[in-house]
C-alpha cells in the first residue's frame, strides 16, 4: 500500500452541497439532462483551459444556483 508524504493531502470529497442541490443532482431529470449535455459537449472545460484534452465526466453550473444561476439553462452548464 502506497503512502503519501505528510505534505501531500488527499483531496476531500465534495460535501458542501445544500439539500436542495443534493436532491437536484440526484434526480433522474438531472442525470438525463447531464448525459444529454455531455453528449453534445464531450470535453472537460476546466481541462481545456489548462491545455489538456480530457473527456467530461460531470456537468455543473457556471453560475452556481445559490448565486442566481438558472437550473435548467444549458447556457449555464459546463
Amino acid at each position: 500500500m502506497a503512502f503519501l508524504p505528510r505534505s501531500v493531502k488527499k483531496p476531500k470529497p465534495f460535501t458542501a452541497i445544500s439539500q436542495v442541490n443534493y436532491d437536484l443532482y440526484n434526480s433522474t431529470k438531472w442525470r438525463h439532462t447531464s448525459h444529454a449535455y455531455r453528449a453534445q459537449h464531450p470535453l472537460c472545460v476546466e481541462c481545456l483551459r489548462q491545455g489538456i484534452t480530457t473527456e467530461a465526466t460531470v456537468t455543473d453550473h457556471i453560475i452556481p444556483i445559490e448565486q442566481g444561476g438558472k437550473v435548467w439553462d444549458w447556457q449555464n452548464f459546463q
